[in-house]
Parts: C-alpha cells; sequence; structure tokens
C-alpha cells in the first residue's frame, strides 16, 4: 500500500509539473502575442502598430516642431506638412531621382535617442522603402552614416530606428546620439520602385520624467501634444514645393538652397 501511494503521489507531481510546463508554455506565447505586431531587425524595431508606439513614444520626447525639415523633392500636395501631420493617411511622395532625402536640422546642437516613421506596403507597394541610411553631422558637408537597415519583409507600421554613438573615450560605451543635423537617406524601394512613400516621421530625444501610459493617448501619437501640431501659419513654404518648417515663433522661416549645402536666414 505505501508503495502504491508513493507511486501515486509520484503521478501526481508529474502530472502538476505537466500542468505547470503548460502554465509556463501558455505564459511565454502570451508574451509572444504581445509582441507579434512589431519584429526585430538588427536593433530596429519594425511593424509597430499605432497602440503601441504611442505607448512606447511616451518614455521619450518629438522633437520635431525645434526642426527645421526639407526634402531632396517632393510631389505637388505631399510634402513636409504631409510628412508631419500625425496621419498615416496622408504620406509625403518624393519626385526626383534617387536617393531621397529627408533633412532635420537644428538650431543648437541636439541629444537624439530614436527616429520612427510609419511605411505600409499594402498600400503602397513599390513606393516602399527597402534600404534606409541615416546619416548624422554638423553639417551637410561632414555627414557620416549612424545606421543602414534594410527592410526585408515588406514593412507595415512604425519602424523605430535607434540613434546612438560609441563613446570615444570608451568604445564599448553606447551614447544618444548628440548632434544639429540628421538626414534620412531612402536608397531604394520594394519591387525597384522609384519614388518613394512615407507616411510620417518622428524624431525622439530623452524625457526627463516619462509620462506614464493614458486612455488619451491617440493614435500613431499622444494626444497631448496634438496642440502642437503645425498649422499653416507655423509652415513655410519654397516656391513650387511644400518643403520647409520653420520653429514656432522664429521671427522668419529659415530655408536651405536647392542643394542643401548651407543655410540662409
Amino acid at each position: 500500500v505505501y508503495l502504491n501511494s508513493m507511486a501515486d503521489l509520484g503521478n501526481s507531481n508529474t502530472e502538476e509539473e505537466e500542468d505547470f510546463d503548460e502554465d509556463e508554455d501558455g505564459e511565454e506565447n502570451s508574451d509572444e502575442a504581445k509582441h507579434e505586431d512589431g519584429s526585430v531587425e538588427d536593433g530596429v524595431l519594425v511593424g509597430l502598430t499605432n497602440e503601441d508606439f504611442a505607448k512606447r513614444s511616451l518614455e521619450n520626447r518629438e522633437i520635431g516642431l525645434q526642426a527645421v525639415w526639407s526634402l531632396s523633392s517632393a510631389k505637388s500636395g505631399n510634402g513636409v506638412q504631409q510628412l508631419r501631420d500625425n496621419n498615416v493617411e496622408t504620406y509625403w511622395q518624393s519626385d526626383g531621382a534617387q536617393p531621397h532625402l529627408i533633412n532635420i536640422q537644428f538650431q543648437e546642437r541636439v541629444i537624439f535617442t530614436e527616429l520612427a516613421m510609419y511605411v505600409d506596403y499594402s498600400l503602397d507597394e513599390s513606393y516602399t522603402p527597402n534600404r534606409i541610411t541615416v546619416r548624422a553631422g554638423i553639417t551637410f558637408q561632414d555627414l557620416t552614416d549612424v545606421i543602414q537597415i534594410e527592410l526585408k519583409e515588406p514593412p507595415a507600421g512604425w519602424v523605430v530606428i535607434p540613434l546612438t554613438e560609441a563613446d570615444p573615450l570608451d568604445p564599448e560605451n553606447i551614447l544618444p546620439l548628440n548632434t544639429f543635423l540628421i538626414q534620412v537617406c531612402i536608397i531604394s524601394m520594394h519591387q525597384n520602385g522609384r519614388d518613394t512613400h512615407i507616411r510620417q516621421v518622428k524624431i525622439f530625444g530623452p524625457r526627463r520624467y516619462p509620462q506614464k501610459s493614458s486612455s488619451s493617448v491617440g493614435s500613431g501619437y499622444a494626444a497631448g501634444n496634438a496642440a502642437r501640431l503645425p498649422t499653416a501659419n507655423s509652415m513655410a513654404h519654397t516656391p513650387g514645393a511644400d518643403r520647409v518648417m520653420h520653429p514656432p515663433g522664429a521671427a522668419e522661416p529659415f530655408t536651405f538652397d536647392s542643394s542643401f549645402d548651407f543655410m540662409i536666414r
């Protein structure tokens, strides 16, 4: 009887362990399900949903309104304003030779944490970026490559790119990028497309006190920032193209010459 009882106890423990393993597998499957909206490719988050991106963006501060934005080319009605209007239904469409460039320039040195762009292959097909290089520098003359990525699988959602650099004194120590100018270079498109569609671009710096998630968070971006969106009065328009945005409060808009070699006021 004792042996049978011990055997029964052993069987009972085995069943409990199997149940425990099943629970652990269930939790792991649940965790995987939570992250199925986004994948990681070489440190780059790809395919984040609007909801997941809105939660993530609370950890940083969107600083794009402090910058001067310019494009290498743009189809009429699909320029900087559409790239920055907080609406993933609109988009920038290039209208020129490759590579296609987005220039984000600040009046002073800025600390950056990451750059995010919204792309959707299901809507844009051959206009969807495939290979992207992000460059940084003090001026256009000293731009250097920060990161190069390839979106091997057709993307749909937010692509979040870290903006970091190695500490000159300790190369193993990775620091946030600290510079004046960020350039996004669209090298090629899926299906060998010629021009590109990018539906939104956000540029982030560190937030001293990260905000908590709230039900008021809007689609693709915290609703609390809605009041800070650019308006027609805060946009500067280069003749013939919707190309440049200047910081709110500036006496005059900043503009670039056509070769982007220098900035004039």
